[in-house]
C-alpha cells in the first residue's frame, strides 16, 4: 500500500480557497496523478477545509478527463476530518526559548503561547504567533536547550483540548467526516491515523504494522503543511520537532509513503518521495510568491517569515 500525502495547492487563506496560481497547480497535480507517476490513486481523501477540497476536486476532474492515452476513472473525494490543518494547536510567542510550558506560559506574561490576533491582509485569519511547525530551527538544534524546547513543543501538542476546533485558516469546514474528529492534539492524531490505516488493512503494533488485509492500493490524502509533516513524523517514528524544522512540503507537493513488507505479515512505513513538485515543471509552472510569505523579521514573529521568501 502507498499513501500520497498531498499538500493543498497555493492557498488564499482569506476565503479558504486557492489563488489563481493554486488552481493551475491543482490542475497540473491532477494530470500527474491521472498519469500514475506514483501509481494511480484508488482512494481520494481530503481535509474538510476549502483549500484542500478545491485541490481534491481538481484531482477528481483530472481523473475523469485525463491526459491523452490515459483511461478515465471516477474518484470521489471523501472527507477525513482529522486531516484538517492543526490551527487549533497552541501558538508560540516570544518566550519560547526561556518560558515555561507552552500550554500555560510563564509568570511574566511572556508565555510561549500567543493570543489570537486578526492581523492585516497579509496574515492568516485569526492567527497570532507561530505555529509549532514554524518554530525557528536553531532553537531545536541548540546543543544546550534544544531538547527542552522540543519537549516543550510536544507538551503543547499533547495538551490540546480534544474538543478544539480549527482556529485559523478560513472557514471552509464542512464537518469532521471519516475517521476521527477535527480537534485534539498529538494523541488524537495518532489514534485517528491508526483507525484510518486499520480500515485499509494495516494495524499498528508499536512502530510496525500488522498486515490484516494485504493490498497494493494507492491512497491520496489532500491535507496541509503542518498536518502533513506531523503525520509523516508519526508514520516514520521521528521526533515531530525535528521533522517540523528539517523538512517542508510545498503547496501541491506529493510525499509518498510505502508500507514496505519485508517480513510476512508485517509492514513499516518508508518515505520514498518527499515534497515532490515535478508536475509544476511539466506544466511550465513555478512555486509562486505569496502575500502570506514575508522575509524574516527575526524578532517580531508575525506570520512565520515563510520559506518561499527565504529561498528566493
Amino acid at each position: 500500500m502507498r499513501i500520497l500525502i498531498i499538500r493543498h495547492a497555493d492557498p488564499e487563506y482569506h476565503g479558504d480557497t486557492l489563488t489563481p496560481a493554486g488552481h493551475a497547480e491543482a490542475a497540473a497535480l491532477g494530470a500527474r496523478l491521472a498519469r500514475g507517476l506514483e501509481g494511480t490513486p484508488d482512494f481520494l481523501y481530503t481535509s474538510p477545509l476549502g483549500r484542500a477540497r478545491d485541490t481534491a476536486a481538481a484531482i477528481a476532474v483530472a481523473a475523469a478527463s485525463p491526459p491523452p492515452g490515459v483511461t478515465p476513472r471516477t474518484l470521489t473525494p471523501a472527507v477525513e476530518g482529522w486531516t484538517r490543518e492543526l490551527s487549533h494547536w497552541p501558538r508560540l510567542g516570544e518566550g519560547l526559548a526561556t518560558s515555561g510550558d507552552s500550554s500555560n506560559g510563564d509568570g511574566d506574561g511572556n508565555g510561549a503561547v500567543a493570543g489570537e490576533g486578526g492581523g492585516d491582509g497579509g496574515a492568516r485569519p485569526g492567527e497570532g504567533g507561530l505555529a509549532l511547525w514554524d518554530v525557528p530551527p536553531e532553537l531545536i538544534r541548540d546543543a544546550e536547550s534544544g531538547s527542552e524546547v522540543s519537549a516543550r513543543l510536544m507538551r503543547a501538542a499533547r495538551g490540546v483540548d480534544a474538543t478544539a476546533a480549527d482556529g485559523g485558516g478560513g472557514g471552509g469546514g464542512g464537518g469532521s467526516g471519516g475517521s476521527g474528529g477535527s480537534g485534539g492534539g498529538w494523541d488524537s492524531l495518532v489514534a485517528s491515523s491508526d483507525a484510518f490505516l486499520a480500515r485499509h488493512g494495516y494495524e499498528r503494533v508499536g512502530g510496525r504494522y500488522k498486515v490484516t488485509a494485504r493490498n497494493s492500493a494507492v491512497l491520496a490524502v489532500v491535507c496541509h503543511g503542518g498536518f502533513g509533516l506531523t503525520w509523516l513524523a508519526h508514520l516514520l517514528r521521528l521526533d515531530p520537532p525535528v521533522v517540523w524544522t528539517s523538512f517542508w512540503m510545498a503547496p501541491s507537493s506529493v510525499t509518498t509513503v510505502l508500507f514496505d513488507e519485508r517480513s510476512p505479515g508485517w509492514a513499516t512505513p518508508r518515505c520514498i518521495g518527499l515534497g515532490d513538485i515535478s508536475h509544476l515543471e511539466v506544466a511550465g509552472l513555478r512555486i509562486p510568491n505569496s502575500r502570506y510569505e514575508k522575509p524574516n523579521v527575526f524578532g517580531g514573529h508575525a506570520r512565520p517569515s515563510g520559506i518561499k521568501a527565504n529561498f528566493r
